[in-house]
């Protein structure tokens, strides 16, 4: 169907969330752009610095799902819009504080306010795709989720522009100053989006699906009464969780998601020092060059869950899962500045697309009110895969002879490459057991 036909309250929204999700995105990167001044500054070797990204990352999954099913149960909707605003906000100035000298001038201060934003940070991503996905009919759900994540790669590029320009023309003991950009960005467009987010818009959302053939993605009252029954969940949270726990193929994506997440994370780990150790660049362009990806990252968000619409789920997770497996491998064949953009071009063009066809999976196998349950399960999934990623990384370059060695590098993109391929196996082996379950009805 015709994506002419969708209201224009959906691209409003997934506009806003778009925009709130690129804001997510910057302030998510910044840490490894910042990464080589963060190590100098405070003496960390290759191990203390894979243990402090995965506490970090860790603290993005901590609150997820219960804030997820809270979510669901009593602001699902429209009204997801007033949940996302102290968030977003929230996290936002607790970033704020990050880049004050006075407030992070210490190891454990710093670490501390970047575990708080996380935490914030962490909750607020299943909420932006579940609002996504409720502001869209399912027969465009791919492209929806996809167009939506299409943000993160834009706000990782613009992590590395404005840390390469801080670095340029204030000097790189002055990178905190690039944590001042989210709360500036996130008030007029939260404030906007509750405005925006109402009752009547929704309703006439709901309203032009049924009209123009599309599904819907609630149940959905229109009438005298309060529009929105679906508010009211007849599915108690607990036993909203638990169903969306026995759900194979939410597990199974879950596991593909964890696996493949040390993948993104990993890379993203070593990659700055990689350019600053390895390729020899200087910390402005190791910290600029570290986010060429995002360029065709952005293509690959759209393009990927867009076919995933067309062809199926699990067949575009497999191909995009092989495509970022052979991408990261080849990092191993790297032997100048070109060479390096040339591959990065290459992996990025999965590198971030995967992770919509993970929600959009989930949100398709999930129960109409409990979106943003299967949602939460993919972002735990998600940092916990990325806590392991910077240990395993962190391990590896320490063992075979720290940040100037070349052959840890090399064994932590292969290893990568080994994750990437197997979370393509756990979803080759879903689709035997779909297929073994279908044949037997």
């Amino acid at each position: 169907m015709s994506l002419k036909k969708v209201h224009r309250h959906s691209w409003i929204s997934l506009l806003v969330c778009w925009v709130i999700w690129v804001i997510i995105a910057y302030d998510r990167e910044l840490i490894f752009r910042a990464a080589n001044m963060i190590c100098e500054e405070f003496s960390l070797s290759p191990t203390q610095w894979g243990y402090t990204i995965a506490c970090i990352t860790l603290s993005l999954a901590l609150l997820s799902i219960p804030v997820s099913a809270f979510s669901d149960q009593h602001t699902a909707g429209w009204k997801r819009a007033i949940f996302q605003w102290p968030l977003i906000i929230g996290f936002a100035l607790i970033s704020l504080l990050s880049g004050i000298t006075s407030m992070s001038n210490t190891f454990y201060k710093f670490v501390s306010l970047r575990i708080l934003a996380s935490i914030g940070c962490g909750v607020a991503e299943p909420i932006g795709v579940s609002n996504t996905a409720e502001w869209w009919p399912k027969e465009h759900r791919g492209f929806a989720i996809g167009t939506h994540h299409a943000g993160y790669p834009v706000g990782a590029m613009l992590s590395g522009i404005v840390m390469a320009t801080i670095i340029s023309y204030y000097g790189p003991e002055h990178w905190r100053y690039a944590f001042f950009l989210g709360i500036i960005l996130a008030v007029p467009v939260m404030t906007f989006w509750v405005i925006y987010s109402t009752k009547k818009r929704y309703a006439e959302f709901h309203q032009s699906c049924l009209d123009n053939g599309f599904t819907p993605p609630m149940q959905f009252e229109i009438a005298d009464q309060p529009i929105a029954k679906q508010e009211q969940s007849i599915t108690p949270k607990n036993g909203r969780l638990m169903k969306t726990l026995k759900s194979r193929g939410i597990l199974f994506t879950a596991g593909s998601t964890l696996i493949t997440h040390i993948v993104y994370i990993g890379f993203l780990t070593i990659f700055p020092a990689y350019l600053y150790n390895i390729v020899g660049l200087d910390l402005a362009k190791a910290a600029g060059l570290s986010a060429v990806f995002t360029l065709t990252g952005i293509i690959g968000q759209i393009f990927w869950p867009t076919l995933s619409d067309k062809i199926g789920r699990r067949k575009t997770l497999i191909l995009c899962g092989c495509w970022m497996a052979v991408g990261i491998a080849s990092f191993c064949l790297t032997s100048g500045v070109t060479s390096v953009i040339i591959i990065q071009l290459i992996f990025g063009f999965s590198a971030n697309a995967i992770w919509p066809i993970f929600y959009a999976t989930a949100s398709d196998y999930a129960e109409h009110d409990a979106i943003g349950t299967a949602n939460s399960i993919i972002t735990v999934a998600l940092y916990v895969g990325g806590a392991i990623a910077p240990i395993l990384m962190g391990y590896l370059l320490t063992e075979f002879g720290g940040w100037q060695s070349e052959t840890g590098y090399t064994l932590c993109f292969l290893l990568m490459s080994v994750c990437a391929m197997l979370g393509v196996l756990l979803q080759i082996i879903l689709s035997f057991i779909v297929k073994k379950e279908q044949q037997q009805t």
